[in-house]
């Protein structure tokens, strides 16, 4: 299942610039981008 940062944002109760700041750090490396470049998740 694909989430949206958004939704993992909220079901970790964290802001999403947290998320986008972890991502930039390289913690997030299971962060994909879609055509649109939208970030989504995979479980």
């Amino acid at each position: 299942m694909n989430y949206t940062i958004g939704q993992v944002a909220k079901k970790l109760g964290l802001n999403i610039e947290t998320l986008y700041f972890y991502d930039r750090q390289g913690l997030l490396t299971f962060i994909k981008r879609d055509q649109a470049g939208d970030s989504t998740l995979q479980e």
